[in-house]
């Protein structure tokens, strides 16, 4: 889906951008992070990005979320969190433990799960520096 960004409504103009595009029926990313060379797994912080595009009601459409095949959003409700459509909704995980690729999985529930933008930023710390 895309909107113009200045369709996008909110407190916040910062990501206005990244909300006005997306992808509407997901069912799972994978990214590649870690070098083959890596000695071990590391820590990165994954901050995602919603927006409701359609004209919808809160409650319409209710979907899970899962990183690396644990559930990090359950019911997840993008209109009822955002107040409405077209309203940017940022979720942030830290300490998600990679040991090659980062899998982000979405479990339809009432409708098609949506998505807008996906940051990954590596933490300072490996798996075996927090003691797993």
């Amino acid at each position: 889906f895309r909107n113009h960004a200045t369709w996008i409504q909110g407190p916040s103009r910062e990501h206005d951008w990244v909300a006005s595009y997306g992808v509407e029926g997901i069912s799972s990313v994978t990214v590649d992070l870690v070098p083959e060379t890596a000695e071990a797994a590391k820590f990165y912080t994954v901050t995602l990005y919603f927006t409701e595009p359609a004209d919808i009601s809160p409650g319409d459409r209710i979907f899970d979320v899962s990183l690396q095949g644990e559930k990090v959003l359950e019911n997840f409700d993008v209109a009822g969190e955002a107040g409405g459509s077209r309203r940017t909704v940022k979720k942030e995980f830290r300490g998600v433990g990679v040991d090659d690729a980062l899998r982000i999985d979405f479990n339809s529930g009432t409708m098609a799960p949506v998505l807008s933008g996906i940051e990954i930023v590596m933490e300072d710390t490996s798996l075996t520096d927090k003691g797993r």
